[in-house]
């Protein structure tokens, strides 16, 4: 009993259980199963010995313990934890920063842009709006009056209004 003992002495004292220990029996640090179980019998303690060792082996890395399956996907959930905390931080960060309002260059980098897109409207409804001033015809009174549009590059139709 004492060379088992000797033989997973290193990793429970990594931090490794009984689970962990099992499992390591059972599979290959690659994910694969053992071929076979293979196990010797208890009453020859030598061969339990290097069986587990053998089976271990695997598991070690410079003759000490590896991380357990558990410790790795324990490991794992820290490190999503972390990375979850820090996204919601810098996210939290992000909304501080719009609460504040804006910063005196983005105000006035918003007025020239609109300032810009004002002044473009404003010569694009120029241009397409000519000047148009009305002129009143003389007819006698048994005739409506005719109201001519004049302008610049552009003629009103004659519009007939009733003379008030």
């Amino acid at each position: 009993m004492r060379d088992v003992a000797a033989v997973l002495r290193p990793f429970f004292i990594a931090g490794w259980c009984a689970s962990d220990v099992l499992h390591a029996l059972d599979w290959r640090p690659d994910g694969t199963r053992w071929p076979h179980d293979g196990a010797p019998t208890w009453a020859d303690t030598s061969r339990v010995r290097g069986w587990l060792r053998y089976r271990l082996a695997g598991w070690t890395r410079d003759g000490e313990p590896v991380r357990s399956p558990e410790q790795r996907r324990q490991a794992a959930r820290t490190a999503q934890a972390i990375e979850r905390r820090r996204v919601l931080e810098k996210q939290a960060e992000h909304a501080a920063r719009l609460d504040q309002g804006d910063s005196p260059e983005k105000v006035r980098a918003l007025a020239t842009i609109r300032a810009m897109f004002a002044e473009s409207r404003r010569k694009k409804t120029a241009k397409q709006t000519p000047e148009v001033s009305a002129v009143r015809v003389w007819t006698p009174l048994h005739q409506p009056a005719l109201e001519v549009r004049q302008s610049s590059g552009y003629e009103a139709p004659l519009v007939n209004r009733k003379c008030s």
